[in-house]
């Protein structure tokens, strides 16, 4: 009878004990969440449940009413190391008083969220964190209501290629900004909110132009205008 080599018996071993592993793993229920992590989910959840449901006036809506509560009550239980925990709910809460009409305390809670950004340690970002970008880009828009100048000075750094979903309750506005400045002659100023409007799709097409046939239009005007110059 031959006998296996030590080696090929201890190999054997691994061999099959790693898939015994896997099968236990496999039927294995999923590990639940900490109490931490469980209530950052929650809010998260409730965040993107109340962002689907239109604001009302002059009343809040119960749903936006009480995720500010409960993302309130969540940031003021946070432990000092939660940072990016932090940014996040700072990023909802103000999305939320944004959608409201709540532009003084939005624009507090992004500029918040962005002073901490920063300090987040890499590896550690939490599900659903916003970049830097998306949250500047919240923040120009507590701008849109003190007019165009304001407005394009602060979107003037937000990167182009990146996109931010879930605001296209502000574009009324902003249409509204960019046909101001068309109005008055500000091509350069009009065009930039329009690119905005475009990249964030903060337009209905059933009720509004395209952007970016009023971009196409405002470009041959200017070309219009630089060419008659002297």
């Amino acid at each position: 009878m031959t006998v296996a080599a030590p080696a090929v018996v201890r190999a054997a071993a691994v061999i099959l004990g790693l898939a015994a592993f896997r099968l236990a793993a496999a039927d294995a229920p999923p590990a639940k969440p900490d109490e931490a992590t469980a209530a950052y989910l929650a809010v998260r959840k409730q965040f993107i449940i109340a962002t689907a449901l239109p604001a009302t006036r002059p009343e809040m809506r119960k749903e936006h009413a009480a995720f500010l509560r409960d993302v309130t009550a969540y940031l003021d239980g946070l432990p000092e190391g939660a940072v990016g925990h932090r940014v996040t709910a700072l990023y909802m809460r103000g999305r939320l008083r944004l959608l409201n009409d709540d532009a003084p305390k939005a624009r507090e809670d992004f500029a918040a969220a962005l002073a901490l950004h920063g300090t987040v340690e890499k590896g550690k970002a939490p599900p659903g964190m916003p970049t830097q970008g998306a949250i500047r880009l919240c923040r120009a828009l507590t701008f849109v209501g003190d007019g165009v100048d304001a407005f394009v000075r602060e979107i003037g750094d937000i990167p182009e290629g990146e996109r931010v979903t879930g605001l296209a309750p502000l574009g009324g506005a902003l249409l509204a900004l960019a046909e101001e400045a068309e109005r008055a002659g500000r091509l350069d100023e009009a065009i930039r909110v329009y690119h905005i409007i475009e990249q964030h799709r903060l337009w209905d097409p059933d009720r509004h132009q395209d952007p970016a046939k009023r971009i196409g239009l405002l470009e041959y005007q200017k070309k219009n205008q630089e060419g008659a110059t002297p």
